[in-house]
């Protein structure tokens, strides 16, 4: 157990340093943003912690004693000075501009005709020079060594009085008073009240949680006594921790308000555990062995897990402020981390909860940060007015009736801070909070490119356009190189062959290894018939590649026709004549043998005179007759007396031809027989012809 003690202690010490520095930013009217000078003193005459100085001076201000118009560069001013100490590493030239913005607001600031800071809006101040306070050092209390306690009291003070206890923090284990001293000296001379920073024992084998209770009141009982001797009634306790020292504050203003010397009316609780049964412990960045060590020192019993915790969790809600909060629970100002891994800030919603149901005056003061809550400065200046508010609501007795004014501060979004709005009443410092937006980047994408054969690349990549900080960082694709592929090109009749490498990816290539031209190995000849209607060629070709070497062209055919042997008919070209043509006749192809030509008739031809064409496949006029029809008995081309005199007297004497194209020439009608009928129509086509 004693290894555990000091494993605690080690882990513990660091964070003894800086939690019980918190009060500082929640209390104490100069300490609020103690940054110190050196980090930035860059040659200027002001510094961050000059403007936060100031800062803290004007931030309980309140707009009731001063017109619009000053009052509304004074807020503007307070806000952008408030911009500049929560920026992480402001310029000098900022800090400087900020400092005399917020001097020059605050010099123009006139309450009852002079120039001053009006810290309450009503009465006197109840405010006291160094000089005028009582300080009391290492104050005993009890028996033990830890027993002691800084005093401070204002000596213009009469009568009945306020006092305010600080309690530091360190998990009940470790931690001193000395930055709390500073706080509780600032606020006796700030307020008027009686304020001390104690001491008391830590938790260990044989020290539990009640026996730091009893610390807390034997505390409380020696104040009384003090101000007695001092002429002074402490009548009203206000109990302020940050941590275990805010459990002790809440626990014994819960749980022995009804024993303690001087009657608590308020708490101002940073940070502190509500509900020492809650399971949530167990997930603490401590680990469990820790967490159950200090359990168990704090019962007296053994806790080391869960499940004993369960087993005892009557004996942990009793030392637990949650289970004591009722209709009397004294009012209490909440101050907690909403990114808190070591007291979880479901404990202060446990406690707001609580508070509501009983009807208990309270506030819950959220700031964006862990267990340190100076890590949030904005949240840290304004619960300073909260704080005022309080003491001069409960301690001082100024009441600011019932109805709010409220004013609104924007603090904008950053990467790693919620912006929000923050609402406060200018008479009594009661504050809300609305507008929240979550803190988050402004995420812009840097595009990469792809690499190439010769040229790396770079993926994506991603940065804050508000910080600048790197989201994704972009990484550097290395250069592929060429993806060769061999290929084999062969030769032909006319281009040498190769052995080619082609890049896969770009149009990088390569050829090595040639080989000449074959030449044209296989000629043939290949002919086009000339027909009567277009040219005919005569082509050589390579059979291997295709190529045409050589191309002739063979002339279209010459149309001819001429008469049959049986055709009967007579050609006479000299007179354009076709001498002894069948009457009736439609087509006189079939007395010619045709090549490339063929011979048209208008219509039948029915008498010596008809028009006969010989043309060409390709519409051309080879020649034009003239049709003798049948009955030119005697073959001279002409149907005359001759004719007629010749056929009479075949038909008078009926002798048959013995000529079939004589007897067809004479049988004009076509009956077969000679007749007169025969010898009419000879008569009539005679007549024509001449």
């Amino acid at each position: 157990m004693k290894k555990t003690v000091f494993r605690i202690f080690g882990l513990f010490m660091a964070l003894v340093v800086f939690t019980s520095l918190i009060p500082s930013f929640a209390i104490g009217s100069s300490a609020v943003f103690d940054n110190g000078a050196s980090a930035y003193d860059d040659g200027s005459d002001i510094t961050k912690s000059d403007l936060s100085d100031l800062f803290n001076e004007c931030s309980f201000y309140r707009s009731t004693c001063w017109d619009d118009l000053s009052w509304t560069t004074f807020k503007n001013a307070l806000s952008e000075a408030a911009k500049v100490i929560a920026s992480n590493v402001p310029s000098s030239y900022r800090i400087k501009k900020a400092y005399q913005k917020l001097s020059q607001a605050k010099e123009s600031l006139v309450h009852l005709g002079e120039m001053t800071g009006c810290k309450y809006c009503l009465g006197e101040s109840n405010e006291v020079g160094e000089e005028n306070v009582i300080s009391l050092s290492n104050v005993s209390y009890g028996e033990n060594k830890r027993n002691v306690m800084d005093v401070y009291i204002p000596d213009n003070i009469v009568g009945n009085c306020s006092v305010v206890v600080y309690i530091h923090g360190g998990s009940w284990i470790s931690g001193t008073n000395s930055a709390l001293s500073v706080t509780a000296k600032e606020d006796c001379m700030k307020h008027g009240v009686v304020t001390a920073a104690i001491l008391y024992r830590f938790i260990d084998e044989n020290t539990v949680c009640s026996d730091l209770l009893d610390d807390v009141q034997a505390s409380v009982k020696k104040l009384k006594e003090i101000c007695s001797s001092y002429g002074l009634n402490a009548e009203k306790l206000m109990l302020s921790g940050i941590s275990a020292g805010a459990h002790l504050s809440m626990l014994y203003a819960y749980s022995r308000k009804n024993v303690s010397a001087i009657e608590p009316v308020c708490v101002f609780d940073q940070a502190g555990p509500s509900d020492l049964s809650d399971p949530i412990y167990w997930d603490s960045y401590l680990g469990e062995e820790n967490m159950g060590a200090l359990f168990t020192w704090l019962t007296g019993v053994s806790i080391t897990d869960a499940a004993s915790q369960q087993e005892n969790a009557g004996i942990l809600k009793a030392i637990s402020p949650l289970h004591y909060i009722d209709g009397d629970t004294v009012p209490t100002v909440i101050c907690h981390g909403s990114r808190d891994t070591m007291i979880d800030y479901s404990q202060a919603l446990l406690l707001a909860d609580a508070f509501e149901k009983n009807g208990v005056d309270y506030q819950l003061l959220t700031f964006n940060s862990s267990h340190n809550l100076a890590k949030d400065p904005i949240m840290s200046a304004y619960s300073v007015t909260v704080f005022d508010s309080f003491v001069n609501k409960y301690l001082i007795g100024h009441d600011f009736g019932e109805e709010h004014s409220y004013t609104s501060t924007t603090v904008p979004k950053t990467c790693s801070q919620d912006g929000y709005s923050f609402n406060v009443c200018t008479d009594c410092g009661k504050y809300y909070i609305s507008d929240v937006v979550k803190a988050s980047h402004d995420p812009v994408t840097d595009e990469g490119y792809e690499a190439t054969c010769t040229q790396p690349g770079l993926t994506d990549g991603c940065h804050c356009a508000s910080c600048g900080e790197v989201i994704r960082q972009r990484e550097v694709i290395n250069a592929l190189g060429h993806d060769f592929v061999k290929s084999v090109v062969a030769p032909t009749c006319t281009k040498k062959g190769y052995t080619s490498y082609d890049c896969s990816r770009c149009e990088e290539s390569y050829a090595v290894d040639y080989v000449e031209a074959t030449g044209h190995t296989s000629v043939v000849e290949v002919v086009v018939p000339a027909t009567y209607t277009s040219d005919g060629t005569q082509v050589k070709k390579c059979t291997v590649c295709g190529e045409i070497i050589e191309t002739n062209i063979l002339p279209s055919l010459e149309p001819e026709f001429f008469l049959r042997d049986d055709a009967g008919l007579i050609v006479d070209n000299a007179s354009s004549l076709i001498i002894n043509i069948p009457q009736g006749t439609e087509y006189l192809g079939d007395f010619f043998n045709l090549a490339g030509c063929l011979v048209e008739v208008s219509g039948n031809i029915v008498a010596t005179g008809s028009l006969i064409t010989v043309k060409s496949f390709k519409n051309e006029t080879i020649a034009s007759f003239k049709a003798v029809v049948g009955g030119d008995v005697t073959g001279d081309g002409y149907v005359d007396s001759f004719d007629i005199a010749v056929a009479g007297e075949y038909i008078n004497t009926f002798t048959e031809p013995d000529d079939a194209a004589f007897s067809k020439a004479i049988d004009l009608s076509g009956d077969k027989y000679l007749d007169s009928n025969d010898l009419g129509l000879l008569i009539n086509i005679a007549n024509f012809q001449e």
